[in-house]
């Protein structure tokens, strides 16, 4: 369309000489940048390499209205010989500034920053944190962990403002161009000079008005479902939604949603409806204004279908302008093609390029803070650094926290260490969502045996902290004739059985113990042993049995004390021997039971003491043999219980320097063959009752003298001289005897 009194110029720095526009085409969008292609005419020809990166100015300007810009820089430029006059011509790309952006391509790690922070970050490192102009609404939430990988910094913005629901426009203004974000509608500003478009079917005018007003509806989705995990409250139910006025059942879901909290939830559900519908009801048209720009707002007036009237936002134009010369006449046009959205309706950021996907698992290194070697919080999470991130920081700032993934069991807990290479993996294939899935070896940590020499080994090893030379291990191996479990403690080992162990060992067994051996059993304790079995004690040994002890010895046994014996009982203390017993003690021998002392020997037994003999018992003191019994004691016996019992089914002989049986109860002697009581000194029977019973016959020996009691009722005395005292008596029972 011919734009009478309009005029337009280009500056470029360093571009020599005047140089008139013959064409051009601006294309300007929300979240998109604005780029510039112009065609200008030069008076000699120009090095088009020197104009690359340089700022470029294109000047809209008419006496009406207000100066329009398009700022930005020549991204690129293609000089060419026109005419024999040696004249050019010149065909530039300018885009804003921002849109550099797109020839930076970066990997790194941004921790515990707002989106606004790093999309600040981003400028400031390229040199354009001064044109950013923030207008959000609400404080952008902080984020633990954002990647940018293999991203350009252009991309890797527009995604995470996308994602955020912050939209950005381009403002071009006199001196500069600049980068307004907003999250809602106050981001949004007037247009300059003209706040009115008419339609031109309904007015007079040229100037300042739109035709061919179009308005598109599509169908879109009514309804936004987002759910999420949140490792800290597995339980929760992490879903949000949102519901457009009609809701044709349309829904879009999504997971992950990209929040651990509800109410975040819901709002990224809302933007990402507004975001899905930003496109289903929009309006478009051509004008003749030049002040039309993106996130400006304007009205239309005087369309004859009233629902194309209303208050606009400017979502997104197309400038076109020409100068053409013919037979001396300069002629100017422009038009505008534009689309814009009803100021009702939200508006957010789309078209996006997604994250890059992974491949495939990476590789890291674990990092921990200075000084320490193993790192982890309360969910066993470690730190890592990537070969890829160049921000390089080597401590516990290196990552976000990362769960390490275990083996399939409860209790599986293992943390990889310092300078560990691990595997790592992404949830859902998201460079965000990072975990620990492996463990490598590399030259400087390898493995803990050679290889391939010992290729038949598997191990389990854990090393000692701080650098120390131990290490716990677990090790198979598995070579043909050599199969081996080696378990390795390189402190302390427990051992914890909650129900039965069995312990089974088909040859031999070998235990060695350097310090003390502690074994506690709360029932009861057996062993066997199928052939001979020794033990030595270096120094003492002592055995308590609570309840009762039973010793079977199968075939003989011997026991040898270098000194004193004692042995004390608390109840019943009862011997059973099934062939002969033979007790040899050098010294003394010493019997203490509280309860009662019982000794059985099915054939003989021969006890020798070469000291004294001592048993004392709280109740009875019984002792039986099948064969013979016989007692040498060296010194003293002494016996003291309540009962006093002895049997045996043969001779039975004791002999004693001097015997002390002391019984409160009663004492029976029984001896199936003779009986000898022998006493180096002299032997005392104190009772209240004494009973001493033979078959045949009873005689008593003191030097010549003897009296001998036989079965048939005759009493024989024999010696030198008999004094009876009570002689009167005597005879009387004489008397009566015959």
């Amino acid at each position: 369309m011919t734009a009478a009194g309009m005029a337009f110029a280009l500056e470029i720095d360093g571009l020599a000489g005047p140089a008139s526009v013959m064409r051009f085409v601006a294309r300007e969008a929300l979240s998109e940048g604005s780029t510039l292609e112009v065609e200008v005419g030069l008076s000699e020809p120009v090095d088009a390499l020197s104009l690359i990166g340089r700022k470029a100015s294109l000047r809209l300007s008419a006496d009406r209205d207000a100066t329009r810009y398009f700022h930005g820089v020549v991204l690129e430029a293609d000089g060419s010989v026109r005419d024999a006059d040696g004249r050019g011509s010149l065909r530039a790309l300018v885009g804003a500034r921002v849109l550099t952006l797109k020839h930076a391509r970066d990997s790194r790690i941004f921790q515990k920053k707002s989106v606004q922070d790093i999309v600040q970050a981003v400028l400031d490192g390229r040199g354009l944190g001064s044109m950013a102009r923030w207008m959000n609404t609400r404080s952008p939430s902080v984020r633990a962990y954002v990647v940018q990988y293999d991203e350009t910094d252009w991309d890797f913005v527009r995604r995470l403002l996308q994602d955020e629901g912050i939209g950005f426009a381009v403002r071009h203004e006199e001196s500069e161009d600049t980068v307004v974000f907003f999250d809602d509608d106050h981001g949004t500003a007037p247009m300059e000079g003209v706040e009115t478009l008419l339609d031109r079917a309904s007015t007079q005018l040229s100037e300042n008005v739109v035709w061919d007003v179009r308005e598109t509806r599509a169908v879109s989705f009514e309804g936004v479902v987002r759910r999420d995990y949140d490792l800290t409250r597995p339980s929760l139910d992490l879903t949000a939604e949102a519901r457009a006025p009609r809701d044709a059942g349309h829904e879009h879901y999504d997971h992950p949603g990209g929040f651990t909290d509800v109410s975040e939830g819901r709002r990224r559900a809302q933007e990402a409806l507004e975001r899905l519908r930003s496109r289903c009801h929009r309006l478009s048209g051509l004008s003749d204004c030049y002040l039309l720009e993106p996130g400006r707002r304007f009205s239309v007036e005087g369309h004859p279908r009233s629902s194309l009237n209303g208050a606009l936002v400017v979502t997104r134009t197309e400038h076109e302008g020409a100068v053409t010369r013919r037979d001396g006449v300069t002629e100017t046009s422009h038009a505008c093609r534009w689309e814009a959205r009803t100021r009702e309706a939200a508006w957010r950021p789309h078209g996006a390029a997604p994250a890059k996907e992974t491949s495939g698992p990476v590789v890291a290194w674990v990092t921990t803070p200075s000084g320490e070697e193993i790192h982890t919080d309360d969910y066993g999470r470690v730190k890592v650094r990537f070969p890829w991130d160049r921000s390089r920081p080597t401590d516990d700032r290196s990552s976000t926290w990362m769960r390490v993934g275990q083996a399939m069991l409860g209790g599986a807990m293992m943390h990889p260490r310092k300078d560990f290479e691990v595997v790592v993996d992404h949830e859902l294939g998201e460079r965000d969502r990072p975990f620990v899935s492996g463990h490598l070896y590399n030259v400087e940590l390898s493995v803990p045996y050679a290889l391939p020499d010992n290729a038949t080994r598997t191990s389990m090893q854990t090393a000692t902290t701080g650098g120390g030379p131990g290490a716990n291990e677990m090790r198979f191996e598995d070579g043909a004739g050599e199969e081996e479990i080696f378990l390795n403690a390189s402190k302390d080992m427990t051992v914890s059985i909650e129900h039965d162990g069995v312990w089974h060992t088909d040859h031999d067994e070998s235990v060695t113990i350097g310090g003390n051996h502690s074994m506690s059993v709360g029932t009861v304790h057996q062993r066997q042993v199928g052939g001979a079995r020794t033990l030595s004690v270096g120094g003492s040994q002592s055995l308590n049995v609570g309840g009762t002890l039973g010793e079977n010895v199968g075939g003989s046994a011997s026991t040898t004390v270098g000194a004193a014996r004692l042995l004390t009982v608390g109840g019943d203390l009862s011997e059973q021997v099934q062939g002969s017993l033979s007790r040899t003690v050098g010294g003394m021998q010493c019997v203490t039971a509280i309860a009662g002392y019982n000794r059985n020997v099915v054939g003989s037994a021969t006890t020798k003491v070469g000291a004294a003999l001592i048993e004392v018992c709280g109740r009875s003191n019984t002792s039986d043999a099948g064969g013979s019994r016989k007692l040498m004691v060296g010194a003293v016996e002494l016996i003291r219980a309540k009962q006093i019992s002895v049997s045996c089914s043969a001779a039975y002989t004791e002999t004693a320097a001097a015997e002390i049986i002391k019984c409160s109860g009663s004492r029976t002697d029984t001896a199936g063959a003779a009986l000898a009581l022998t006493a180096g000194g002299g032997v005392s029977v104190k009772a209240s009752d004494a009973v001493i019973e033979a078959k045949s016959s009873i005689t008593v020996l003191a030097g010549a003298c003897v009296i001998k009691l036989s079965s048939s009722g005759a009493i024989s005395i024999k010696a030198p001289k008999v004094d009876l005292t009570g002689a009167k008596t005597l005879g009387q029972v004489l008397h009566r005897s015959n």
